[in-house]
């Protein structure tokens, strides 16, 4: 599990990011999204964005995953 802290307005253009550049969507302030096998939840609440890895192909490491969604999500 990863946390970001952000803003209302921060998870509004976070979202826009995420499907501009990546094609993910995040619909509402929880779900579920995947991508090229990968998959993990989302729950925006509190001023705080967590993202849970459900699943992911077997010769793709976790902390690769991590990474990858912290690098997409940087603020820029």
């Amino acid at each position: 599990m990863i946390q970001f802290p952000l803003t209302e307005a921060e998870f509004a253009a976070t979202a826009a990011k995420l499907e501009q550049t990546q094609g993910i969507k995040l619909e509402g302030t929880e779900g579920k999204v995947s991508k090229m096998g990968v998959t993990f939840v989302y729950k925006y609440s509190g001023g705080m964005l967590t993202l849970d890895l459900v699943e992911k192909p077997f010769f793709v490491t976790t902390e690769y995953v991590y990474e990858q969604l912290k690098a997409w999500l940087a603020k820029s």
